[in-house]
């Protein structure tokens, strides 16, 4: 699997799948208006999430890309962010 890093105004096309972190524990591939497909993965309640669980959850959405036979997928880093595990 390759993993590359690209700015953020990149214009995302049809067969980029989305990446979205939603609460609950179900992984689902959504499909949106105009063909759009979005993977949602479930990583549960936002507030109990811990580094451990954190590590699981970018590793569900590898596992869960892989599933679906997906190429592209974008995943927004800002939804990584959790204010309860950041140290100084």
């Amino acid at each position: 699997m390759k993993i590359s890093l690209a700015p953020s105004d990149n214009k995302l096309t049809k067969e980029i799948v989305l990446v979205r972190l939603s609460e609950g524990e179900d992984t689902r591939l959504i499909e949106k208006a105009s063909w759009r497909l979005e993977l949602s993965v479930g990583v549960g309640k936002r507030e109990e999430m811990t580094l451990r669980k954190l590590r699981l959850a970018a590793r569900k959405v590898i596992v869960a890309a892989k599933e679906h036979k997906l190429t592209r997928v974008v995943v927004f880093l800002d939804e990584f962010t959790f204010p309860q595990l950041h140290t100084e």
